[in-house]
């Protein structure tokens, strides 16, 4: 039954369709000229850092979710993301945007496109599920 209620939730949260994906494009794509660089890339997540500290929080984190978003599923991307900065340390580390940005940029030409955005987003969606699921699992 657990594993049910999970497929469920995971479906529901990470099962983004195109005009949601569209638009965590088109928010990190601070110029709106369909193109995002490693400096939006930059200054999209410098954002959420609002103490200025040089790292986001789970506190800062979750000020940027949508409201009603399951704590697990938050606890989940935050785990993803500070992992990815490469020290998982209980903080995300603004070194993540060039991490992240080759991530997202399949062809390293240094530019992400919104083809090369939904090209990838799986794999990242993949990393997201796995923290959740290992939540669950604890």
């Amino acid at each position: 039954m657990k594993i049910v209620i999970l497929s469920c939730l995971l479906a529901a949260v990470l099962g983004m369709n195109y005009d949601e994906a569209k638009a965590g494009f088109d928010s990190t794509d601070l110029d709106a000229d369909g193109v995002v660089r490693p400096e939006e890339m930059s200054t999209f997540i410098a954002k959420t850092d609002t103490n200025n500290d040089g790292s986001i929080s789970i506190e800062e984190y979750t000020a940027t979710q949508l409201p009603g978003t399951p704590e697990l599923v938050i606890q989940g991307h935050f785990n993803y993301y500070d992992k990815l900065d490469g020290a998982d340390d209980g903080v995300i580390s603004l070194s993540i945007a060039p991490v992240l940005f080759d991530i997202l940029d399949p062809d390293n030409d240094g530019e992400i496109t919104l083809e090369d955005w939904f090209v990838t987003l799986p794999q990242v969606n993949d990393g997201i599920e796995n923290e959740i699921v290992a939540l669950y699992a604890a």
